[in-house]
C-alpha cells in the first residue's frame, strides 16, 4: 500500500511538470507565432508610420503641424489626457511648446 502512494504521489508530481512544460511552451509558440508582426508595428509607430488598419476612413489623421485649432462640442481626448470645450464654443489651440532632443531613433 506504501508503494502505491509514492508512485502516485510520483505520478502526480510528473504530471504537474507535463502541464507547467506544455503551458510554458505553449507561451513561447504563441509569441513566435506574432513576434514579427509586433516588431513591425513597434518599429512603424516609432518611425511615425500609420498601421494598415489605421486609415482616413477609420478615422485616423496625421500630419506634422506646429499647431491645430479644434472644434468640440463635448470632452474629448487628445494624447490620453481629457480636455474640455472652451467657454462660448471658442475653438482650442493646441500647439507645440518645443522640441526634446533626448531620444535619438
Amino acid at each position: 500500500m506504501r508503494r502505491r502512494l509514492r508512485l502516485r504521489g510520483r505520478l502526480t508530481l510528473l504530471s504537474a511538470g507535463i502541464v507547467g512544460l506544455v503551458l510554458v511552451l505553449g507561451s513561447l509558440f504563441a509569441y513566435l507565432a506574432v513576434r514579427d508582426a509586433l516588431v513591425g508595428q513597434i518599429d512603424n509607430q516609432l518611425r511615425g508610420r500609420a498601421a494598415a488598419f489605421m486609415r482616413r476612413d477609420n478615422g485616423y489623421h496625421s500630419a506634422r503641424l506646429d499647431s491645430v485649432q479644434l472644434d468640440f462640442r463635448s470632452a474629448f481626448t487628445l494624447d490620453g489626457e481629457l480636455h474640455h470645450p472652451a467657454p462660448a464654443d471658442a475653438p482650442m489651440r493646441v500647439g507645440c511648446a518645443g522640441t526634446a532632443c533626448f531620444l535619438r531613433i
